[in-house]
């Protein structure tokens, strides 16, 4: 699995370090997402908002509250990245708009978001959380694509689209604390 682990920390690196959109950005690019090879599940959301940008931690914000309250989880077990891949539409704050953020860059999730699902091999749910993560994976034709292959096209898109109930996540988490 090393060459699993050398795969992703080479795409995450890149991710880290993207420049792409610099000149449609309020501020100096910050990516902003988190994940591993053994990450269970994947938390697909919008975009960091300003306080997301400001501390560079994501979701660490009232959405991330109300997040991890309705995943019944901590924040040990939500930041604990064998846990909870953290995937946002776009890895940059985008900015504002009269109407409050503007929606994720178009760009960053077609460019990353394949390559680094395909890296995560344990992946066992993934959640489509705002308009934006649902408007891209489930109005297109390539979700098998972007869901690493579990035999049949079938299996591989119900992979991705399987639910949870609320407060039931930590029982996908291998690594909870005991507490």
């Amino acid at each position: 699995m090393k060459m699993a682990d050398d795969a992703l920390a080479r795409i995450l690196d890149e991710a880290y370090s993207c420049k792409h959109c610099v000149a449609n950005l309020p501020h100096e690019p910050r990516p902003i997402l988190s994940a591993r090879r053994d990450s269970k599940i994947v938390i697909i959301g919008q975009a960091p908002g300003a306080r997301v940008h400001l501390s560079g931690i994501p979701w660490k914000d009232q959405s991330g509250v109300a997040l991890r309250d309705w995943l019944g989880v901590d924040e040990a077990m939500f930041y604990d990245a064998r846990n909870f891949a953290l995937l946002p539409m776009g890895f940059c704050y985008p900015g504002k708009s009269r109407q409050g953020d503007l929606p994720p860059r178009p760009e960053c999730a077609p460019m990353w978001h394949k390559r680094i699902l395909n890296s995560m091999t344990e992946m066992r749910l993934a959640l489509l959380v705002g308009k934006y993560a649902q408007d891209f994976y489930l109005n297109r034709n390539w979700v098998h694509e972007c869901v690493p292959s579990v035999g049949t096209p079938k299996l591989a898109s119900s992979r991705l689209l399987r639910f949870i109930e609320p407060r039931r996540a930590k029982q996908l988490c291998l690594h909870a604390s005991d507490k």
